[in-house]
């Protein structure tokens, strides 16, 4: 049976005083983010509510070359001082008390090096975590039932939502630490990595320790809303901004002259075969 809401879920984010130890949070942790030069308002103000109170320190990279702000970014964090980076999407929905999970987590496994919480993958029934099955990484098992252990989970890929990272660790990664790459015929498209998911493979065949974390955050995701059928009374009905973009309108909603259009467009077709 699915848990409903309680007390504390509807609270979490009005939750105004802190008033647990968080350990040395403000001064182990920098927040780094990578980002275009627009973004989400609401993760800003989630972004900006979560790292205020804990006192966290914080830079950006603006740009189109992720992979290059990252690395550099990450770079500055260890040239810092700071024990640990935490990356962040501006995409992601999270609160102070997910980020002290997080940290809670990684402080009490001084063996992993990079931790990351579930978060679901967009267009997606199952979170963005999985095992390779190979050692290029092109198949990737993802583990719809997980076992968690004191909080961990196995994993060998995941994202950069809101993941730490030991930055200890990092000098025993090769680098670059963040590279696209081609597939076997030097082309962009089946089986190329991107320069996160080359991230991974490198911790893998390298020796750095991944996991997930038993921490739930938000993806945010774009949908389309539209008004119902007659017969459901005209009820908002939601689909997502990808699948809508692919063509895939809700059926009572195809314009009139688009019926039109396609059945003129088969009349040609039968006439041509015809002829």
């Amino acid at each position: 049976m699915e848990k409903k809401p309680g007390k504390i879920e509807q609270k979490i984010g009005k939750v105004e005083k802190l008033l647990i130890d968080v350990g040395n949070i403000s001064k182990d942790v920098a927040f780094i983010m990578s980002m275009p030069r627009l973004a989400f308002t609401d993760n800003m103000f989630c972004l900006i509510n979560a790292v205020h109170e804990l006192g966290l320190y914080g830079q950006r990279h603006c740009g189109v070359f992720w992979e290059q702000g990252v690395e550099n970014l990450l770079e500055d964090a260890t040239e810092s001082g700071f024990k640990y980076a935490l990356a962040i999407d501006y995409d992601t929905y999270f609160t102070k008390f997910h980020l002290i999970d997080l940290y809670r987590t990684i402080e009490k496994h001084t063996e992993i090096d990079v931790l990351f919480p579930l978060q679901s993958k967009r267009g997606h029934k199952y979170p963005i975590a999985g095992i390779f099955n190979d050692d290029r990484g092109d198949i990737v098992k993802v583990a719809a039932k997980r076992e968690f252990v004191d909080g961990i989970s196995e994993a060998d890929t995941g994202h950069f939502g809101l993941t730490l990272i030991r930055l200890e660790s990092l000098k025993r990664l090769s680098k670059p630490w963040f590279i696209s790459k081609p597939n076997k015929d030097n082309n962009w498209r089946l089986h190329h990595k991107d320069a996160d998911i080359n991230f991974w493979i490198k911790c893998k065949h390298e020796g750095l320790k991944v996991a997930l974390a038993e921490v739930f955050i938000g993806h945010m995701e774009l949908m389309c809303s539209w008004c119902g059928s007659d017969s459901a009374y005209y009820k908002t009905h939601y689909v997502a901004i990808n699948d809508v973009l692919d063509g895939s309108l809700p059926g009572w909603t195809t314009p009139k002259s688009l019926s039109e259009n396609i059945e003129m467009e088969t009349k040609n077709e039968v006439a041509t075969g015809r002829n």
